[in-house]
């Protein structure tokens, strides 16, 4: 396999796995909010 394949590849699964945890995170920070909401109100 040649490095620069290798490289592009890495890059590309990083990318999917920031978005997957930034969405992850993003989907908790929604849930704790509706639940603040829930028991505030």
């Amino acid at each position: 396999m040649n490095p620069a394949g290798f490289t592009e590849a890495s890059d590309r699964f990083n990318d999917i796995w920031i978005a997957r945890k930034s969405a992850l995170s993003l989907a908790r920070t929604l849930m704790v909010a509706t639940m603040v909401i829930a028991v505030g109100t």
